[in-house]
């Protein structure tokens, strides 16, 4: 596990569940980026294939090899993931009944079957080295950083990947159940996530890339809701970002 804060209880956890067939090992690493984690991981793993799991995740029993196999059996496939599901241990409030705001909590179910996707939820994926070379990269200029809820680095590795025609793979028959921590279920923690959600489409350049999922008579209901929420900071974006957006294509 790679830490940028160092925990001695992380620490010595994964030292007390180490085993001879599953050993952890706890690495802290220079507190700089999400990205720069991420890249640091898949340059220090020495297998082909490379898993991304937060720490805030519980994957299915079967999670890992489902995934594993899926990469190995499809040689065009560089990149997998499963559905990501809640596991309440928090106070609902009536926003998420509606999976177009639960979405927002990175927590997707496109549904049943395996196919090929767009997109990605890194925290519930693997990705093989072996065939993505030189594409097995985040671009650490396009970070989060502070308190800005940016995911543009992400978003456009995918875009390379798709381009050197790798495929991504969404796998229903697993999953991943994601705690969230009670304090960040919060409206106020919502329309954060809501806002920065279009600022990165204006980073981008306003391009869509919508998630496909399940509606439900909550969806249809709360969406003007959303669409109020999601045009407002995206017009205010396109504004106050605007400095940023230059700097970061020139630099």
């Amino acid at each position: 596990m790679l830490d940028q804060i160092y925990s001695e209880i992380i620490k010595n956890y994964c030292k007390n569940n180490s085993s001879e067939s599953i050993a952890f090992h706890y690495i802290q690493i220079e507190k700089k980026s999400l990205s720069y984690a991420k890249n640091t991981w898949i340059k220090m793993s020495k297998n082909d294939i490379v898993l991304f799991l937060d720490t805030d995740w519980i994957a299915s029993e079967n999670w890992a090899s489902s995934i594993i196999q899926c990469i190995e059996n499809n040689p065009d496939v560089a990149i997998a993931w499963t559905a990501v599901l809640p596991k309440r241990n928090w106070k609902q409030f009536v926003l998420l009944k509606s999976n177009m705001f639960v979405n927002d909590y990175s927590m997707f179910n496109l549904g049943k079957g395996t196919f090929e996707y767009h997109k990605v939820l890194w925290g519930s994926s693997w990705l093989s080295k072996k065939k993505l070379k030189q594409y097995a990269n985040f671009n650490e200029n396009l970070w989060r950083q502070n308190g800005l809820l940016l995911w543009w680095e992400e978003t456009e590795m995918m875009d390379v990947i798709r381009k050197a025609w790798f495929k991504i793979f969404y796998i229903w028959d697993e999953y991943i159940l994601h705690q969230v921590a009670p304090e960040r279920m919060t409206y106020w923690r919502l329309i954060k996530r809501i806002f920065y959600s279009g600022v990165t489409k204006y980073l981008r350049g306003w391009m869509p890339s919508p998630y496909k999922y399940k509606k439900t008579f909550y969806d249809y209901l709360f969406a003007p809701i959303y669409l109020v929420f999601y045009w407002a900071w995206l017009i205010y974006a396109s504004f106050k970002f605007k400095k940023f957006k230059n700097n970061k294509a020139n630099g």
